[in-house]
């Protein structure tokens, strides 16, 4: 400021409505004033430094525009005339929205992060936690869509969280994008026993289960009926079954590992009754 009521204007163009950032310098025993305005001096946001003695950093505030041209005024608010004074004034990436974005989580593969709704040139970038975390993928898209692999985003069900940055804006926030878990083993045949009873309920047992492994055994390869269902609360679990059938035959169970999906049906075969 070259006097006590000097004003200085410039001119910013938001390309898309969201939030614009305005930031000053504080320096000691120096008070400026800024604020955000239109071209028809309407102000959106104020925003005063201060001078006092421990003062540090930049005072800031935010306001959300509209696409257009605006104005930054920093003025003398107190000592700061012909002292050198600094500010910046930036636009976050308005966040990726969730239905952009789809999770496929493989097994045994690479998985794969899709995003849509993008513009050429916006870096997307895939991120292990909501703060700070590891970056699991990154890369700049070249039309309105990509896909980004990941190594493993988890054999379990669980979060990941996506941010998108375009070009001269600041990265937007992380937005949390949930998948579900890879498919769970099969179980093997050893691992499954069958008691065709005769006059009593049959018994299916499968062992070699941790505990929360939900059993389901079933009348049929594909669909079918549902014959007995129960959660492991050990390493073994048995389900009682009303009737099999009198004469040998076949039974189908799966296991869903907690957190996963459920596994392919394993074909196990059992005797008549005697």
């Amino acid at each position: 400021m070259k006097d006590t009521n000097d004003k200085d204007f410039y001119k910013i163009v938001v390309p898309n409505a969201g939030n614009v950032s305005l930031s000053i310098k504080q320096q000691h025993d120096a008070w400026w004033y800024g604020h955000i305005q239109n071209g028809s001096g309407h102000v959106y946001k104020y925003l005063y430094t201060s001078g006092d003695t421990s003062v540090s950093g930049f005072a800031k505030t935010q306001v959300w525009l509209k696409k257009g041209t605006y104005y930054i005024q920093i003025e003398n608010s107190s000592d700061a005339y012909d002292k050198r004074y600094e500010f910046n004034v930036s636009m976050t990436q308005t966040p990726l929205k969730t239905s952009q974005l789809k999770v496929i989580n493989n097994k045994g593969k690479d998985d794969i992060v899709t995003v849509t709704g993008l513009k050429k040139g916006d870096n997307v970038k895939v991120y292990s936690s909501s703060t700070k975390g590891a970056v699991l993928a990154s890369k700049l898209s070249t039309g309105s869509a990509i896909s980004l692999p990941v190594k493993q985003v988890g054999t379990k069900a669980g979060t990941i969280y996506v941010t998108v940055t375009r070009s001269g804006m600041i990265e937007s926030k992380r937005v949390p994008v949930s998948f579900t878990g890879e498919q769970s083993d099969p179980l093997k045949i050893s691992q499954v026993k069958v008691s065709n009873n005769k006059g009593k309920n049959d018994i299916v047992t499968v062992t070699g289960l941790v505990k929360g492994d939900n059993v389901k055994v079933y009348n049929s390869s594909i669909k079918g009926a549902v014959l007995a269902s129960k959660l492991s609360t050990t390493s073994s679990v048995s389900l009682s079954i009303t009737q099999l059938g009198q004469k040998s035959g076949t039974i189908y169970v799966s296991v869903t590992h907690s957190g996963m999906k459920e596994s392919n049906r394993v074909a196990v075969t059992y005797s008549a009754e005697k």
